[in-house]
């Protein structure tokens, strides 16, 4: 259940990061934060949002592979090795490759489809 604080903070959100960010300058600024206290958790966050976002941009970057190459397009059969199903390929997205198999949409990021994608055929090919 929301709270009356709870929607206050959402709708005050971009006032309040504008206020902690010049309240961090003015940290700074003054002398009371120091480089190294700012440096280290920086770091560190750096680091952990670097490795949650590692599997986003795999599939980001092979969305662009799949794109410039196009070894299959939309409404072609495809067997996608790395994850075991065929189906056929509904749309192609940055992030993952829609696929219909056994009338169930399926959603395979592209990292997947780029590891294992082999064209079968078009619809038409298939008795």
């Amino acid at each position: 259940m929301k709270t009356v604080r709870d929607s206050w903070v959402a709708t005050h959100r971009p006032q309040l990061l504008i206020i902690a960010t010049v309240a961090f300058i003015a940290l700074v600024t003054v002398g009371a934060i120091t480089a190294p206290a700012v440096a280290l958790p920086t770091a560190f966050i750096t680091l952990i949002v670097g490795i949650a976002a590692q599997q986003s941009l795999g599939n980001i970057f092979a969305g662009i592979v799949l794109a410039l190459a196009h070894p299959f397009k939309v409404g072609d059969i495809i067997e996608v090795s790395s994850v075991g199903l065929i189906g056929v390929v509904r749309t192609m997205g940055i992030v993952y490759t829609e696929l219909i198999s056994d009338k169930q949409v399926l959603y395979i990021p592209n990292s997947s489809v780029l590891a294992g994608a082999v064209k079968i055929g078009v619809p038409d090919d298939i008795p």
